[in-house]
């Protein structure tokens, strides 16, 4: 707290002034408001608590991906007070960014910390509310038979078998990763309920059944997950990521196919080729027809005729 011309002044990290009165007391009181809730001084602060409060109850994925995010979005708006950022910022900030999704993800998050600072009372509007986002063209690839078979084949026995329960259930890869043996039942391969859905109960059949034994097969000592290393031991995603990646690239070196496919580019493949709608979980149809049915639609000519 500063005296300068009589009254006194709180300097917050950004530079700025803060008149807190000219009597001494009004002004610690008031000072004492503001030193209790450091982090209302900026909006860094809070992408700092909502980082500490918020992210840790989303996935593992989300939350290194909100990190990446909130990092990009702390070094354009970090500096600003919450009720300073306007509409026309958040349209630079997605013209400048030069990569439409990324933007996209970007400010989704900066609209959900708007809705905590909402809850928080720290704003009263969310000035992401209206803006309009970039367009995104669902994704396309479609992985065929022969491409999927030119991977596996030369894939190690553990992905092998992961591709091919992908393709069988169409499960995620980090739901994979996280199936317990307990998720083996009677009567299927019972996959967890994903936020807001259903658990999904996979009915057995004879190539499901001979993937699960195969996974059981592979490992040295038991083990609780399904899909494990020889040790027992469960796979990080970012080691079953590079074990893909590096897998999938000697397919690309050795010309065994000519373009690159994900592991989530599997999903779309079960979600193409399934013949029950049910099988990717999907409560709204609309998204599995959108992203994932790629396959093309067979369909009947016309006739022509004099």
């Amino acid at each position: 707290m500063y005296l300068r011309h009589g009254a006194y002044y709180f300097v917050d990290h950004g530079g700025r002034w803060h008149h807190l009165g000219r009597d001494k007391r009004e002004a610690l009181r008031r000072y004492a408001d503001v030193a209790t809730v450091p982090q209302a001084v900026s909006l860094g602060a809070w992408m700092d608590r909502y980082l500490r409060e918020i992210v840790p109850r989303k996935g593992q994925r989300t939350q290194r991906d909100n990190a990446a995010e909130m990092e990009r979005l702390r070094s354009v708006f970090g500096d600003m007070l919450p009720d300073e950022v306007r509409p026309g910022d958040i349209y630079r900030y997605i013209d400048a960014r030069g990569a439409p999704t990324r933007a996209n993800r970007e400010i989704a998050l900066l609209s959900h910390l708007y809705t905590q600072l909402i809850r928080w009372e720290v704003v009263e509007h969310n000035p992401c509310r209206g803006i309009e986002r970039n367009r995104e063209r669902p994704r396309q690839r479609y992985v065929t038979d022969e491409e999927f078979w030119a991977v596996h084949d030369i894939a190690a026995p553990v992905l092998q078998l992961g591709m091919r329960l992908a393709v069988l259930t169409g499960v995620r890869l980090g739901r994979m990763l996280s199936l317990r043996r307990e998720h083996v039942t009677d009567d299927g391969l019972m996959v967890p309920a994903t936020k807001g859905g259903r658990p999904l109960l996979v009915e057995w059949t004879p190539e499901l059944r001979d993937v699960v034994d195969g996974l059981e097969r592979l490992r040295a000592v038991a083990s609780v997950y399904l899909v494990a290393r020889r040790d027992g031991q469960p796979y990080t995603r970012d080691g079953w990521q590079s074990m893909w990646t590096r897998t999938r690239d000697r397919a690309l070196a050795e010309g065994l196919i000519a373009e690159p496919f994900s592991w989530h580019d599997l999903r779309a493949k079960a979600g193409s080729e399934a013949g029950d709608e049910e099988l990717l979980g999907h409560q709204d149809m609309r998204v599995l027809r959108r992203h994932y049915q790629r396959a093309p639609r067979r369909v009947r000519p016309n006739r022509v005729e004099r």
